[in-house]
């Protein structure tokens, strides 16, 4: 997600989040919920933070939230780039999530790329946990 409030934009390249159409839904996979089709991003208030990670944590307790306070300017960047690349192939939503972070500059300047391999979902979490908490001492992450 980018931004706070009315200016929030959710994100889910190859995602396949669909909308709870009530509350009862929220802890109920098998509730009939509002196709959102994949890989689409999603403008205030056509989500629901709360629903969205609702439907994360169906796959699993796998889901960890990291947050990184950027300039806004740089956030600014991060929707254009997302506006532009659009949604993205089948399994590639790390991959793609990653090269828009990337190209946005700041503190994501420093994320590696793997030479063979594309991004998966953990490899990618571990590279966001390290520029959130540095593993160096005495230094402080750009995230703050």
């Amino acid at each position: 997600m980018v931004g706070e409030g009315e200016d929030a934009l959710l994100y889910d390249p190859s995602g396949g989040y669909s909308e709870c159409p009530s509350r009862e839904c929220y802890n109920n996979i098998e509730e009939l919920r509002a196709p959102r089709s994949s890989g689409e991003f999603f403008q205030y208030p056509e989500f629901n933070w709360d629903d969205y990670l609702s439907f994360q944590l169906w796959d699993g307790p796998d889901v960890q939230i990291i947050e990184f306070v950027v300039p806004r300017v740089q956030a600014e960047k991060i929707k254009e780039l997302i506006f532009e690349h659009g949604g993205a192939g089948w399994a590639m939503c790390s991959e793609t999530v990653f090269y828009i972070l990337k190209d946005s500059g700041g503190i994501f300047n420093s994320l590696d790329k793997k030479i063979f391999f594309r991004e998966d979902p953990w490899n990618f979490r571990e590279k966001l946990i390290d520029l959130h908490y540095p593993k160096r001492g005495g230094v402080i992450s750009g995230a703050y």
